[in-house]
């Protein structure tokens, strides 16, 4: 189910799922936000207690199905409009 799961995106952005301790979270918040308020970096993150997957399936054999996975209650649309509020802010929306 690995090798075929849609968890990570990258366009002009990255977009991930990522399924870590409270602990690691909480680095990754602080890194995050550090990034911001020195003008690096804009972001999004939602955090949720489950994920909700999604399979395509064409047929059984390898590599002729998919799964998408996005995080309950919201998921990347909850992350983007954190980050379209942090691009609004700083008028580069």
């Amino acid at each position: 189910m690995r090798v075929h799961s849609d968890f990570r995106k990258s366009d002009d952005m990255l977009r991930m799922i990522i399924d870590c301790a409270p602990e690691e979270i909480e680095k990754i918040r602080s890194y995050l936000e550090r990034e911001y308020r020195e003008g690096n970096l804009f972001y999004g993150l939602h955090e949720s207690e489950n994920s909700v997957m999604t399979c395509y399936v064409q047929s059984v054999r390898d590599g002729d199905h998919i799964h998408f996975i996005h995080g309950e209650n919201g998921g990347y649309a909850m992350a983007a409009k954190q980050l379209k509020a942090q691009m609004h802010e700083a008028g580069r929306s």
